[in-house]
Parts: C-alpha cells; sequence; structure tokens
C-alpha cells in the first residue's frame, strides 16, 4: 500500500514538472507574441496615416492602446484581475486586431497564421491558470 502510493506521488510529480515546463514555454511565447502585436499595429497605424503627423499619431495611438489595455486587465500583474473568460475574451480581441494589422500591412497568410498561434497561445495560458 504504501510502495503504491509513493509511486503516485513520483508520478504526480513528474506531471506537475512537465506542467511547470509548458507553462515557462508558453510564457516566452507569450512574450514574442505580445512584442509582434505591438509591431504590428504599429506598423498599420503607420500606414493609416497620410501626413507625417497622422502617421506619427496612429503609429504611438494603437500600440499605445495595446499596452494599456494589457497592463490593465491581462498582464500576470495587472492592477485589475478581471474573470478568466473576461481576460480571455481581452487578449483574443488584442491578439485577433494584430491579427488583422499584420493581414492588412503583409498577407492574409501572415494574419492568420498570428492568429491561430495567439489563440493556442491564450487557450493554453487560461486552461493552466485553473490548474
Amino acid at each position: 500500500m504504501r510502495n503504491e502510493l509513493s509511486e503516485r506521488r513520483a508520478k504526480r510529480k513528474a506531471e506537475c514538472r512537465r506542467l511547470e515546463g509548458l507553462r515557462a514555454l508558453n510564457s516566452v511565447l507569450r512574450f514574442g507574441l505580445e512584442l509582434a502585436a505591438l509591431y504590428g499595429l504599429g506598423r498599420f497605424g503607420y500606414s493609416l496615416g497620410g501626413s507625417a503627423l497622422t502617421k506619427l499619431v496612429w503609429l504611438l495611438a494603437l500600440p499605445g492602446a495595446m499596452v494599456l489595455a494589457w497592463g490593465a486587465f491581462i498582464a500576470p500583474k495587472a492592477r485589475i484581475k478581471p474573470p478568466i473568460a473576461v481576460r480571455l475574451g481581452l487578449e483574443l480581441f488584442v491578439f485577433g486586431a494584430a491579427s488583422y494589422a499584420f493581414a492588412a500591412t503583409y498577407a492574409a497568410s501572415l494574419g492568420w497564421g498570428f492568429l491561430v498561434v495567439s489563440v493556442l497561445s491564450s487557450w493554453l495560458n487560461a486552461a493552466s491558470a485553473n490548474i
């Protein structure tokens, strides 16, 4: 009986270590996605402007709005902690906007690819938060 219990504990510890590794890998991926989203929104904002001043305003406004929303609601150390479903919805909105920005300024396939990777990462992050 004791032997079975110790085996179960060892298996559980191994599973937890694998899960922690997956969480760490997803955190690195999410950071890269955040930086890419900032770039994509900035590039899209730049393409919206006609004059140099409006290009600059849009270049700063779109990524700035993302930074404010991310920092306030989505980041791990966010001041406001909404429920998981709300946070996931905000993440998908931000990543969806960045996906559209990539599709509009580069290629539709880049936008779709970014959307798929970001949705999977957001889903994994939300699922691991409940464990």
